[in-house]
């Protein structure tokens, strides 16, 4: 029998990270395997929109419709604008100090690259 995820650790899986500079989002999207980028595709192709749940319409990114990403990137904007107003811009500090950590991981593990 399958163990049931936490909601957290559904909506981790399910969605990119969104609320990162695009020069963070960018090195996550080199870190994830080709497959990964097409998963939503693959979503899409089968299921239709994530939003309007519509399947004969093309395609836009992120398993939404062309129709339907506009309306949702203007929300996200919006959003953006409301996490400035409570947090001062300091939404990408976590994102930050997350690359430094994976950067020492590197320079720590760099001996043993190649001998896996």
């Amino acid at each position: 029998m399958r163990k049931l995820r936490s909601q957290s650790d559904i909506r981790n899986a399910l969605f990119p990270p969104w609320f990162v500079s695009m020069e963070v989002f960018k090195q996550f999207q080199r870190l994830l395997p080709k497959l990964y980028h097409q998963r939503f595709r693959l979503y899409f192709d089968r299921y239709g929109c994530i939003h309007c749940k519509r399947k004969q319409v093309l395609y836009g990114c992120s398993g939404l419709c062309i129709s339907c990403l506009p309306l949702v990137d203007s929300r996200l904007r919006q959003v953006d604008k409301d996490m400035k107003k409570l947090y001062g811009g300091k939404k990408s500090a976590p994102a930050k100090r997350f690359l430094s950590g994976r950067e020492s991981a590197r320079q720590l593990l760099a001996d043993l690259r190649g001998k896996v």
